[in-house]
């Protein structure tokens, strides 16, 4: 199998499967793999928001610390290789090909198995009841979906690569089939759930229903809290949230802030990422409580070196260019609050590039107008289809430019920036990458 297959097998792998059935088949493949899974220590992070950026720091600091971590971040990103990291690094095109291939080789062992059992040609005990008598009377299929295939790669990777913790982030756009794990030594709560945002709380109380040491949560408001709360009491489980931190420095290149006692630098700003700061330092807390001894140096470094891409980056100062992956409508209000931490700096007219979707776009609309700033323009990027924005004309009462590729996308968004001098640009994580690469490149120019 070559890495484009192997690429293409992720890809294109079955997305829709119900929980159960994904559970099931992936119990399955983890023991004919020989159990990857086994003896994982791992930390699981839940949330609304915020869960990569957090994750990514506790990642750095355990990095710095000179444990050999491994994380897996979700949904599936159009580039796989990205979703599993050991250390700092994304997975190398041979080792994706590697383990994709185990997983391949694996469904088609079974497959064939499946066929000679099927015609009696040889009996088999691994295919005597539950998910494997399904499978041969064809109710259910072998080959993993896209969560699960990726999942399966990051254990593979994980165990091969030796690593003594690894960081899982649940995935909430479709089943989750790292709830065949033995419960976590820690869950994180990142970001604010708001309480009407039941399915998200339900997510979460189920996680630490099945068994889990502590629970590390940013702060929530009082019925979330409780909610959480009162599931930790339950079952003995320490609730952790951090306390208040005093900020020293916030400017569009980075953040300086105080935390019990100690400071501290990141080179991403905004005060969201100093709570999620924060969280990472509750959960290093966590982790020396229980097993690993992880030092305030490891701690200052590794929040200090973290850099990530598309996290409200500041792509040009003047004019001033902000490009962030925030796509989901509950995480706007955090996205838009972080833009108004330096209204003064920034003025209040600017562009918003985003993706034609109406309810995200209304919502910025409302968000940015609540904190006193005036959209002057939208500028929809590459690839909206002619009726995309049908409807959504007589909500707003600024132009509306749509463009054709990304390069067209990216001279708009400058040229819109040097005539109101500010545009944020607000795109899935695979845009909003290729717009800030276009951005960077006719700006070296």
């Amino acid at each position: 199998m070559t890495f484009h297959n192997a690429q293409k097998y992720i890809l294109t792998a079955p997305t829709k499967t119900s929980a159960t059935e994904s559970l099931e088949r992936t119990r399955f493949l983890c023991e004919w793999l020989n159990s990857p899974q086994r003896n994982l220590k791992y930390i699981r992070f839940a949330g609304s928001n915020g869960k990569t950026v957090c994750q990514t720091m506790l990642a750095s600091i355990l990095h710095e610390n000179g444990n050999r971590v491994g994380s897996l971040l979700m949904p599936v990103h159009d580039n796989p290789r990205e979703n599993v990291i050991i250390g700092k690094d994304i997975l190398s095109i041979d080792e994706l090909q590697k383990y994709v291939t185990i997983i391949f080789d694996a469904v088609n062992e079974i497959t064939e198995h499946i066929e000679k059992l099927r015609q009696n040609e040889e009996t088999d005990s691994r295919f005597f009841d539950g998910f494997a008598a399904s499978l041969i009377s064809g109710k259910v299929s072998i080959r993993p979906t896209k969560n699960e295939t990726i999942f399966l790669v990051a254990l593979l990777a994980f165990k091969d690569k030796g690593c003594d913790i690894c960081l899982i982030e649940s995935d909430h756009n479709g089943t989750d089939p790292s709830k065949i794990l033995t419960p976590p030594e820690t869950a994180v709560i990142c970001g604010t759930i708001p309480p009407e945002n039941t399915k998200e709380i339900s997510r979460i109380r189920s996680y630490i229903s099945n068994g889990i040491k502590e629970v590390i949560s940013a702060p929530q408001d009082i019925e979330t809290r409780n909610i959480i709360s009162s599931a930790c009491a339950k079952i003995s489980c320490r609730l952790s949230v951090p306390v208040k931190f005093d900020i020293t420095r916030l400017s569009l290149g980075g953040s300086e802030f105080s935390y019990s006692g100690k400071s501290y630098r990141l080179s991403i700003c905004g005060k969201f990422q100093i709570q999620n700061a924060v969280t990472a330092i509750e959960v290093a807390n966590s982790l020396r409580r229980s097993h690993l001894n992880i030092s305030d140096e490891a701690i200052q470094k590794g929040l200090t070196s973290v850099s990530i891409p598309t996290k409200f980056e500041t792509v040009s100062v003047s004019p001033t260019i902000i490009v962030d992956s925030t796509h989901k409508v509950e995480a706007v209000g955090t996205m838009c609050a972080t833009l108004g931490d330096f209204k003064e700096l920034v003025g209040e007219n600017l562009a918003l590039c985003i993706c034609p979707d109406t309810p995200l776009i209304l919502e910025y609309l409302a968000e940015l107008n609540a904190l006193g700033f005036t959209v002057s323009e939208l500028i929809i990027p590459a690839g909206a289809k002619p009726d995309a924005l049908d409807g959504i004309e007589p909500e707003v009462s600024c132009p509306v430019t749509v463009l054709n590729t990304p390069k067209q996308t990216a001279k708009r968004i400058i040229a819109s920036a040097n005539e109101v001098g500010l545009v944020l640009v607000t795109a899935p994580y695979i845009l909003a990458d290729k717009l800030r690469t276009e951005i960077y490149r006719i700006l070296s120019f």
